[in-house]
């Protein structure tokens, strides 16, 4: 889907015969979530016949750097300190000596990066949008709005991110494109269960396992979840009691693992931090869960359902478009700790038609959100993308 909204001429980049286009992945670190993964997936799936594809950090590489090929080089950035808001020097000489064809910004850094790579020269400027904050800050709005005048095109990753940005925040003028995020379904597939994950956890044989992955960060109100699951637990009348899986590490979990605790919970809840055995997790779940007060497009939602796990989601920023009219069934329209335990009760209540949509989920990734058919897009972006007549 795009969204037009000035007619500038395609100004393309005349490069030298054999040379590959150099895109710089500008991120602020790839320490944990959505977005570093999507960055790192990406880094291994783009065409290295016609791209250059560098990182540059401007914090510690994090975590999800690991995920990195090796063949990609990673750069980082000197300390920017406060002043550098007004004018990133540290950050331009690094992109006149790095001399990318294009710069690709994600999230928190786009302000910075845009000054940057304007002054450098840099002949393209491409931002992705993974999501806004609920409540979304001003000043967080404001300079957003005001960066991406400088911005060849700016990418949300849903329809419904794609309507807010340009609700509230991008000027007419500018040029969105939304782009799906994409997983490695040859990757995340459906396989058999691990035992041993259930035993490490002692998780009887027969007991639900709800599970999510993700930030323990407001945004994602985790909170929500424990309440539901108490209610869930107070009510539960079928056999051994369900058990809640928590992959993720973040500011609020030590609130989270406090409220397990006042909740009486704890012997059922099991908060795993960020672990390595992702994929043994996605598939000993009996359902795929998130209470997010606001989503772009939730890669660990796409994870799960490639893994063939039914998602019970709120109704939030872009899990609509990913569950499509197949699952709609399975969103939760009112985000309250009722409606979640409710939703939870009806999909482990009827365990064919569970089955059922963990089959339709993987089919729908499979069609619609793959990450080659992502970074595929992504590549014409940079190819064909227009020339910004923005100056700083």
């Amino acid at each position: 889907m795009t969204t037009t909204h000035r007619k500038t001429a395609p100004t393309g980049i005349a490069l030298p015969c054999g040379r590959r286009l150099r895109v710089l992945q500008l991120v602020q670190d790839l320490a944990f979530g959505g977005m570093e993964r999507l960055v790192a997936a990406m880094a291994g799936s783009v065409d290295r016949s016609r791209f250059d594809l560098q990182v540059l950090t401007v914090s510690d590489l994090g975590h999800c750097g690991r995920d990195l090929p090796s063949h990609i080089p990673v750069h980082r950035a000197p300390p920017l300190p406060p002043w550098t808001m007004f004018w990133p020097a540290p950050l331009m000489r690094l992109l006149r000596r790095i001399e990318p064809d294009v710069v690709h910004t994600h999230l928190g850094i786009v302000w910075k990066g845009s000054i940057a790579a304007r002054v450098a020269g840099v002949p393209r400027l491409v931002h992705t949008e993974h999501g806004r904050l609920d409540p979304d800050p001003w000043i967080a709005r404001t300079l957003l709005r005001v960066a991406s005048r400088w911005v060849d095109v700016i990418v949300p990753v849903s329809r419904s991110l794609d309507a807010q940005l340009r609700d509230r925040i991008v000027p007419s003028s500018v040029k969105t494109e939304v782009i799906p995020n994409g997983v490695d379904t040859e990757r995340f597939r459906p396989e058999a269960s691990d035992e041993g994950f259930r035993a490490r956890l002692r998780i009887p044989a027969e007991a639900p396992i709800i599970g999510s992955v993700g930030r323990l960060d407001p945004i994602k109100d985790y909170s929500l979840m424990l309440k539901a699951f108490s209610r869930l637990h107070s009510n539960w009348e079928a056999g051994p009691r369900p058990h809640l899986v928590i992959a993720g590490d973040g500011i609020e979990r030590a609130l989270l693992e406090q409220l397990t605790r006042e909740l009486q919970l704890n012997a059922t809840v099991h908060w795993l931090g960020w672990c390595d055995e992702i994929l043994a997790v996605l598939n000993a779940l009996s359902l795929f869960s998130l209470s997010s007060r606001s989503e772009g497009m939730s890669l660990s939602l796409l994870e799960a359902m490639s893994c063939g796990a039914c998602p019970v989601v709120t109704d939030v920023g872009g899990n609509a478009e990913v569950l499509g009219s197949v699952l709609s069934h399975r969103l939760v329209r009112e985000r309250t700790a009722d409606s979640l335990a409710a939703a939870w009760v009806r999909a482990l209540s009827d365990r064919e038609q569970l089955e059922r949509d963990g089959l339709a989920a993987r089919q729908r990734v499979e069609s619609d959100f793959s990450l080659r058919a992502m970074v595929r897009r992504y590549e014409s972006l940079w190819m064909s993308g227009q020339g910004s007549d923005a100056s700083v």
